[in-house]
C-alpha cells in the first residue's frame, strides 16, 4: 500500500491551520506543511484548492483538497480513525459538536472586535469577550479538557485561538488569568501536549502581527508601539539610540529611515539560500540611508524605486530600472537567472567610484523576499519589524575584491 500524500497550505499566525496541524500530529499522520503568503502573491496550489475563499487551510490528502478548518478537523478524524478526537456515545458527540460550533462562531470574532475597535466600543468589545470565555468555562468545568480526561475535538477548534490572546489583553487592557482562570489553567494544561506546543506561535509575535492589522485598517495603534513610528538605531558603545521619524499616514509620504546591509558576493546566485552563510555580523557593513517618498500623480513608488534611491551608486544619473530584470519570485523554486537588479547599461554600474561593474543580485527585507515592483508604502506598512525601523539587506555580486565590505 502507498504512502498518504498529505499537504497543508499554512500560515504561521492562522489559527485555522494550527487546528489542522494538532489533529493530524495528534494523529501521527506525517505531513508536509507549506506556508503562504497571504499578504503577498497566493500560490497556485491555494488558489486551485480553495478557489471560493482563496485562504488556508488547506488539508490536500492525495491530490484531493479539503478546506474550512473545522471540516478538515471532522475529516481528518474520520480517515484516522484512532485515536478518536470525539466521544464515543452518540449524546457526547452531539455535545462536542455543539460547543465546537459555539467556539467557531464566537471565540475568533469576539476576540477580533477588540483589536478593531476604537474609544469606548474597546470596552464593549471586551465585555462581550469576557463573557464567550465565561460560558467556555462554565462548559468546561472542573474537567481538564473540554471532553473531560481526554484531549479532543473542542480542544483540538479552541486551544489555537488562545495564541491570540495576549494581543486581545494588550489591546483591552485585561488578563484572561484573572477574569477566567479556569480557562488560563485549561490553556496550560494543553500547551503541555506536543502536538499544540510544536506549532503554537509565539504570543508576542501574534501581537506584533495584530499591530500590522490594526495599520492596514487605519486604526490607532498601541500606546507601547507608536501609530506609524520608523526607528533607526545607532549604535555608540554600548547604547542603542532610535530616532523616530513620525509618517503622516500607512499610505503616507515622507523621509523613511533605514539600516541597509551591504554583503558583497562573488558567486553568480539566485537564491538566498545558496548564499554562503557567514559567523559573525560583523562581516557585512551598514549604513543609515533615508529614502525620501514623493507624491507623484499617475506614479507609483515601488521597491525598485527605493533601491535606486538607498544605492544610486550603483545606477545611471537618470534611466529607470528594467523591471523586466528585476523581479524577484517568492516561491520557492521560481527564480530564474534574470531576477537581478541592475542598470540597462551594466558598463555603468558602479563607474561612480570607478570599480568593476557589480550588480545587486538579492534582497531580502526583515526575513521577506518581496517582488521589486511592490509599492514601498506597502514594504513600510507591514515589513519593519516590532521596533519601528526598516532593515534591508542585499548581496551585491563584484567582479573584483569579493572580501570588500562596502
Amino acid at each position: 500500500m502507498s504512502k498518504d500524500e498529505v499537504i497543508l497550505l499554512d500560515f504561521w499566525v492562522s489559527p485555522f491551520a494550527l487546528r489542522a496541524k494538532i489533529a493530524l500530529a495528534e494523529k501521527g499522520v506525517e505531513f508536509e506543511a507549506r506556508q503562504e503568503d497571504l499578504l503577498g502573491e497566493k500560490s497556485e496550489l491555494l488558489l486551485k484548492s480553495n478557489p471560493i475563499y482563496k485562504k488556508v487551510p488547506v488539508l490536500v490528502h492525495n491530490g484531493k483538497a479539503v478546506n474550512e478548518s473545522t471540516i478538515i478537523v471532522s475529516y481528518i478524524d474520520d480517515t484516522w480513525p484512532t485515536p478518536s478526537l470525539l466521544p464515543p456515545c452518540a449524546y457526547g458527540r452531539a455535545t462536542a459538536r455543539f460547543w465546537a460550533d459555539y467556539v467557531d462562531k464566537k471565540l475568533f470574532d469576539g476576540g477580533s472586535k477588540i483589536w478593531r475597535s476604537k474609544g469606548e466600543e474597546v470596552e464593549v468589545a471586551k465585555k462581550e469577550f469576557i463573557e464567550i470565555l465565561k460560558v467556555l468555562e462554565g462548559a468546561l468545568g472542573e474537567k481538564e479538557y473540554f471532553g473531560g480526561d481526554s484531549f479532543g475535538f473542542v480542544d483540538i477548534l479552541a486551544i489555537p485561538i488562545t495564541a491570540w490572546f495576549y494581543a486581545y489583553e494588550q489591546y483591552g487592557n485585561f488578563k484572561v488569568e484573572d477574569e477566567c482562570p479556569k480557562i488560563s489553567a485549561w490553556i496550560k494544561k494543553c500547551l503541555e501536549r506536543e502536538s499544540v506546543a510544536s506549532g503554537y506561535p509565539e504570543p508576542t509575535k501574534v501581537y506584533e502581527f495584530v499591530g500590522l492589522l490594526r495599520k492596514m485598517h487605519g486604526l490607532e495603534h498601541s500606546p507601547e508601539l507608536p501609530a506609524f513610528s520608523l526607528f533607526i538605531p545607532r549604535k555608540t558603545g554600548d547604547q542603542q539610540l532610535r530616532m523616530p521619524c513620525p509618517l503622516s499616514s500607512v499610505f503616507g509620504y515622507g523621509r523613511i529611515p533605514v539600516r541597509l546591509y551591504i554583503r558583497s558576493i562573488e558567486e553568480d546566485v539566485d537564491d538566498l539560500e545558496d548564499v554562503p552563510h557567514i559567523d559573525s555580523w560583523d562581516r557585512i557593513s551598514y549604513l543609515n540611508r533615508p529614502v525620501e517618498m514623493h507624491k507623484d500623480e499617475g506614479k507609483i513608488f515601488t521597491l525598485s524605486d527605493a533601491i535606486k534611491t538607498l544605492l544610486p551608486e550603483f545606477f545611471e544619473d537618470e534611466p529607470s530600472i528594467d523591471e523586466e530584470m528585476s523581479r524577484i519570485e517568492l516561491e520557492d523554486g521560481a527564480k530564474s537567472p534574470e531576477s537581478t537588479l541592475s542598470s540597462k547599461d551594466p558598463e555603468n554600474l558602479g563607474s561612480a567610484r570607478g570599480r568593476e561593474p557589480s550588480e545587486i543580485k538579492l534582497i531580502r527585507i526583515q526575513g521577506i523576499e518581496p517582488k521589486w515592483d511592490i509599492p514601498f508604502s506597502w514594504v513600510v506598512s507591514n515589513l519593519m519589524n516590532p521596533e519601528y525601523y526598516l532593515h534591508i539587506c542585499v548581496c551585491i555580486r563584484v567582479a573584483q575584491d569579493p572580501d570588500k565590505i562596502w
